[in-house]
């Protein structure tokens, strides 16, 4: 029914900027479910990262 452009970016990192990236979004997807908030947005980053 709906259409979605599809605007997707490649970049190339380092294994140390990949794990840092991954680390980061663990902690604050930490942070939400301790305050109690959704954290969908971020398991979708991580899936995409580690797809």
């Amino acid at each position: 029914m709906f259409k979605r452009k599809k605007n997707d970016v490649i970049i190339e990192v380092t294994l140390s900027e990949l794990r840092l990236m991954v680390e980061s979004l663990l902690s604050l997807r930490d942070r939400l479910h301790a305050e109690g908030r959704y954290s969908d947005v971020v398991d979708e980053m991580l899936i995409k990262l580690l797809a």
